[in-house]
């Protein structure tokens, strides 16, 4: 259901990314090359998130807040960065400004819609954007 609602509010996001929380960003990492190691060498990927209802930034996202399931995701990001590790702000975006300028009708809309109050992230993917096009897969783990 979050993709629908990214679809309807956000087409441009939703038609060159899928829902996702993001673990990482080009910036946090130095050697990309050790990063599939490190996820290879995790057994089993599952966080289990609760997620709030949808919020507004003062930058103009929407998104959902995840409110349980913080620990997990930075224990995975601490396994991940390792000692580069700094503490992330776990969600999922809905309408973000680059592509939609968000109102506070679209968000009333948006918390009426039948978005679910649970995810549990089972996969990690690295992937690579270009020249603002879609993102491309390159490694998922577990493969």
């Amino acid at each position: 259901m979050v993709d629908v609602v990214r679809a309807k509010h956000d087409s441009k996001q939703h038609s060159i990314i899928p829902a996702h929380a993001t673990l990482c960003r080009d910036e946090e990492v130095d050697q990309w090359d050790i990063i599939s190691p490190r996820i290879n060498a995790i057994e089993q990927i599952e966080v289990d998130f609760t997620l709030g209802d949808p919020e507004l930034d003062d930058g103009g996202v929407i998104f959902l807040p995840i409110l349980d399931g913080k620990q997990a995701f930075d224990d995975l990001r601490t396994e991940l960065l390792g000692p580069i590790y700094k503490q992330g702000f776990p969600h999922i975006t809905i309408v973000h400004p680059r592509n939609v300028v968000a109102t506070p009708d679209m968000l009333a809309e948006i918390r009426a819609s039948a978005l679910p109050d649970r995810v549990v992230l089972t996969e990690v993917v690295l992937i690579e954007q270009i020249d603002g096009g879609v993102w491309n897969t390159l490694e998922s783990f577990p493969s």
